[in-house]
């Protein structure tokens, strides 16, 4: 008897799945979780504060003071030759898009501020330099090479990563920097 009353419920349910589009009702989809890995698109940049090395009372910078602008972090040091023949690039770069909105900041992990801030003064770069003795940025982004490089849009994800020598022609550099750009 309990299987023929099954049966008949099942029978007049199904003229409701019909009437309803077929199928029963689901669970909602969850979002899935945004990346917690730094170098994963998507992760949200990682906190993160540096001397700020054109400051004459080397005051603090924290990233968290860029929210709602894409920013170019690039983490480099004065004994790594790739970096400082990068710097002036990243100068370049930050003159072409600035004016767009494009924050660069280059977090310098060497062992003393001066060896930083003589690069600095030599190249005569004009954008957001931070010293971090500490290596803390290392350990943040996770980079265990330098140079490294990271492109968060407006809402701070990661939507471009590179470790080594930027190349500045790059076609999907330039094309991740639009979007960079674009989103809201």
């Amino acid at each position: 008897m309990y299987k023929s009353l099954t049966a008949l419920g099942f029978a007049l349910s199904l003229p409701a799945l019909a009437l309803a589009g077929g199928e029963p009702a689901r669970p909602e989809a969850k979002s899935p979780a945004p990346p917690t890995h730094p170098w994963s698109i998507g992760a949200p940049m990682p906190r993160f504060a540096g001397q700020n090395l054109a400051d004459a009372k080397r005051g603090t910078v924290s990233l968290d003071s860029l929210k709602g602008q894409p920013v170019l972090v690039n983490l480099w040091a004065s004994w790594c030759g790739p970096c400082v023949t990068e710097l002036p690039g990243l100068g370049r770069l930050d003159q072409r898009f600035a004016p767009r909105g494009l924050k660069t900041v280059g977090v310098s992990i060497d062992d003393h501020f001066s060896e930083a801030e003589m690069v600095v003064g030599d190249l005569d770069l004009k954008y957001l330099m931070l010293f971090d003795a500490t290596q803390a940025s290392m350990a943040a982004w996770r980079a265990e090479n330098i140079p490294a490089s990271f492109l968060y849009d407006r809402a701070g994800r990661l939507v471009w990563r590179h470790s080594g020598l930027i190349r500045f022609d790059d076609p999907a550099f330039l094309a991740a920097i639009e979007v960079a750009l674009k989103q809201p």
